[in-house]
């Protein structure tokens, strides 16, 4: 999938503060925050750098057809947080091959402690990324960091 694809996949338009993404993008913003809320957690905050780098790595995994969270080029979450110039003091990262709902990727996540323990954690932001392989495959991205 061609970078061109993979960032016109997130629909990204600025307009004032907001950004806008793509629905299924933005449904899986608003269940996770709904769990968070549920939990009694402070929502997480949709992050422009985060998306884009959520996104490019969704991309990267679609274009490859492959679950990693290690890019092509051998970034990791952190590299590619740098990348976008967030200015990260913790970061988490969840990636999903797959799910064909915003639901179903929340709920595969959830159903790991591990990946539970993400969402859960003491995040301040969100990014998310959504990408279809050639074949088809879905790949998710859902990056969380809190900032210095």
């Amino acid at each position: 999938m061609p970078l061109a694809s993979a960032l016109a996949a997130i629909l990204l338009i600025q307009t004032a503060p907001t950004i806008k993404l793509d629905p299924i993008l933005t449904e899986l913003v608003e269940i996770t925050n709904a769990y968070r809320l549920e939990n009694k957690l402070a929502p997480l905050k949709l992050n422009e750098k985060l998306v884009i780098a959520a996104q490019l790595h969704s991309g990267d995994q679609a274009a490859r057809n492959l679950l990693s969270h290690t890019g092509a080029d051998g970034s990791n979450m952190q590299k590619r947080a740098d990348l976008q110039k967030y200015n990260w003091r913790r970061l988490a990262e969840n990636v999903a091959q797959g799910p064909k709902t915003a639901k179903e990727a929340l709920k595969s996540w959830l159903s790991s402690a591990v990946h539970q323990k993400v969402i859960v954690g003491n995040y301040g932001d969100i990014g998310v990324g959504l990408a279809t392989a050639g074949d088809g495959s879905r790949y998710w991205t859902l990056l969380l960091g809190r900032q210095n």
